[in-house]
This record gives C-alpha cells, structure tokens and sequence, in this order.
C-alpha cells in the first residue's frame, strides 16, 4: 500500500492489485475529478481493502468521473487490475 499526496493536477503510474490513497494537498475537502488512463479498470473506495469487491466503485478505462466529494484528511482509496495511469484533478470547495 501507498500514500500519495495531490497536487492541483496529476498523472499516477498505479502497479496492478496495488491499494493506493491518495490524499489532496492540505488534506483539505475537495472533489477529485479521475481519468481512467489506463488499459484497465479502475477501482475506488474509502477503504484500504479498494479492489474488485463489493465496497469498491468500478471505472472502466477511458471513462471520466466527476466530481468525487472528499471530505477529511484521509482521501480516498483507488487500485487497477492493470498496471496504468489515472489523471486526478483537484478541485477546491468553495
């Protein structure tokens, strides 16, 4: 497992089966906008067990979700079950 901390824009290079949290810069709420980048399907959750499981969003490759509400410092929970990249953009709350 992982941790990784956001800029305004990103591109993460994500090893395949591999929970990542990524968290946004100040640990700040926001809105995470991702890009699946990859060749295959992306996972989300709010727990580090993030896979393809019952408690994990799935986002197919190519498809773009918007907005993700983050709230807390803790961030969110993403893996692929391919090796590949996501884009991530982080959004203020206003």
């Amino acid at each position: 497992m992982a941790a990784l901390n956001l800029g305004p824009y990103n591109t993460l290079t994500l090893a395949a089966s591999t929970p990542t949290q990524i968290i946004s810069p100040g640990g700040g709420h926001c809105y995470f906008n991702l890009l699946n980048l990859g060749t295959g399907n992306l996972f989300i959750s709010n727990l580090s067990n993030v896979g393809n499981n019952p408690t994990s969003f799935k986002l197919p490759t190519g498809l773009v979700l918007l907005p993700i509400a983050v709230y807390g410092p803790t961030g969110i929970w993403v893996a692929v079950d391919t090796a590949g990249s996501i884009s991530v953009a982080v959004v203020p709350r206003t």
